[in-house]
């Protein structure tokens, strides 16, 4: 399969908060997530200083398949990314 990456937009967020829904909500996590928590995380997420949200579409139809969403953080000389959630769909 090819795919693309590249920068979430907001709009890519409510996707986001499908695919997350899906994979938390499921085994082994069982969590308690519906899709409007899970786009009110990602959208938190999305408005912390430093965000970077990376998504992986799928070429055929531009699915949203996958992401990572952190933000980046000052250290003393450099710069570090956190990791906030990172997600991809068990199948496609």
């Amino acid at each position: 399969m090819k795919a693309e990456v590249r920068l979430l937009t907001d709009e890519d967020l409510k996707e986001a908060a499908i695919i997350y829904t899906n994979v938390f909500s499921g085994s082994p996590w069982n969590e308690p997530w519906s899709i409007n928590t899970a786009y009110a995380r990602l959208y938190d997420i999305s408005k912390t200083p430093g965000y970077i949200g990376i998504g992986f579409f799928h070429s055929e139809n531009n699915k949203l398949i996958g992401f990572i969403v952190g933000n980046e953080e000052q250290w003393a000389n450099y710069k570090t990314f956190y990791v906030n959630e990172i997600c991809v769909l068990s199948s496609t």
